[in-house]
């Protein structure tokens, strides 16, 4: 027979079992998010690198392409 001090001690250990799990979890989800941001950065690296060259400077994002303008006294 256990005495409440074992069930006590039980009841805190899993506990903190659960604790590290959530934890665990928490940053399993967020290294898949890095890998996924990462992923994408590659994705849009891969796309910059077959964009035409243009004369000026030219934004490449996501959201913008546009040329900048550039000044001919250079």
């Amino acid at each position: 027979m256990r005495t409440k001090e074992q069930i006590q001690k039980e009841k805190d250990l899993y506990i903190n079992l659960k604790k590290v799990d959530m934890k665990l979890k928490k940053e399993e989800k967020e290294e898949k998010n890095l890998a996924r941001l990462i992923g994408n950065d590659m994705d849009d690296m891969k796309e910059i690198s077959h964009v035409k060259k243009v004369q000026g400077v030219a934004l490449l994002t996501n959201r913008f392409h546009t040329k900048l303008p550039v000044s001919e006294k250079m």
